[in-house]
């Protein structure tokens, strides 16, 4: 489900302006490499709607949604299982 105005995002909500946010932050932080996150928009061309995520300002290609959704099994980032050591 997509955030609206009618719909309001948790800040836990994996399309959310905040978990986009945090995850260009932090992923940062762990790699020293930037990503874009973009807002997920659709658009109609012709007959079709296309769905794609909004690229940076400077151009940046966004994460597609699926990867903003898995972040950060969708990267080089490698957390490991919770306890394991």
């Amino acid at each position: 489900m997509s955030c609206s105005n009618r719909i309001p995002c948790s800040p836990s909500d994996h399309d959310s302006p905040g978990w986009r946010r945090e995850i260009m932050r932090l992923h940062l932080m762990i790699t020293g490499k930037p990503i874009w996150a973009g807002e997920y928009r659709s658009a109609r061309q012709g007959k079709k709607v296309i769905h794609r995520n909004i690229d940076g300002p400077a151009g940046e290609k966004s994460l597609a949604q699926k990867a903003i959704a898995r972040w950060p099994h969708e990267t080089e980032i490698e957390l490991g299982t919770l306890g394991e050591k």
